[in-house]
């Protein structure tokens, strides 16, 4: 398993992308989901030179701006990729080096995954991520654009999952083979469902009841090889919410 956390922890306007980058690195995590909109990131050339300059760290997935802009993103950075890949691989990385991950754009509203189905783009890969209160929510909606898109892979949150009342291991195992990542999000029911207020739920890994340890147990059982991706919405404590979410799932990839 790889770890990986979404930048959405620094907020959608961080003084410093780079920074946001190396903190992310500094704590041991190897990839990123970008939260930031695309426009703060520089052209895809600036953008991968940036993550090579933080130690090879790797773009996931892009879950900011509009799904037209996340796509257009995705596919320039694929275009800047295979040219620069080459390259990068004589250098030691400590980690995979990017031209190992080819990064999804995120994806939550059925509208979206209907609008890339009229107009794809050869090479990116779109992930559906169920979300509360989207017109993606369920395990079931999420079934029907899956069955019906076939190019189209799954990115699970057992926290939004939970909250709409699924067993996250058992929809992960369902969907094994058209994973994307999975987030890593936990939530606890104390403050209810509501819209209002289900998002004061959100907690440290482990601290809630999305169910945590047990997909951890069944991921170790499948030997899963792809991503784990962070996500923490809010904190006052930037890089120690990082840290402690790494911390976290660390001594849970063995056992």
């Amino acid at each position: 398993m790889k770890l990986a956390i979404q930048t959405i922890l620094w907020g959608p306007n961080p003084p410093s992308i780079k920074e946001v980058l190396r903190e992310a690195r500094e704590v041991g995590y190897q990839g990123v989901e970008v939260f930031q909109h695309p426009g703060l990131l520089g052209t895809a050339e600036e953008f991968y030179s940036l993550l090579q300059e933080v130690d090879g760290l790797a773009l996931v997935g892009l879950s900011g701006g509009s799904i037209v802009q996340r796509v257009e993103f995705i596919r320039d950075f694929l275009v800047v990729q295979a040219v620069e890949a080459p390259i990068s691989r004589a250098i030691p990385f400590q980690h995979p080096p990017l031209s190992s991950v080819r990064p999804y754009a995120y994806v939550d509203e059925a509208q979206d995954v209907a609008w890339f189905a009229e107009n794809p783009i050869e090479g990116v890969t779109l992930a559906l991520h169920p979300h509360m209160f989207k017109s993606v929510q369920t395990a079931n909606e999420a079934r029907d654009l899956l069955s019906k898109h076939k190019w189209l892979k799954f990115l699970p949150d057992p926290a939004h999952l939970k909250i709409a009342g699924e067993k996250p291991a058992e929809v992960v195992e369902e969907f094994w083979n058209r994973l994307a990542g999975i987030h890593m999000k936990d939530w606890t029911a104390e403050f209810g469902r509501a819209y209002q207020f289900y998002a004061q739920g959100f907690t440290d890994l482990g601290q809630g009841d999305a169910e945590l340890p047990s997909l951890m147990s069944f991921l170790r059982s499948k030997r899963y090889p792809g991503w784990l991706i962070v996500e923490r919405d809010t904190s006052s404590e930037l890089k120690a919410t990082a840290e402690r979410a790494f911390r976290w799932l660390q001594s849970r990839l063995v056992g």
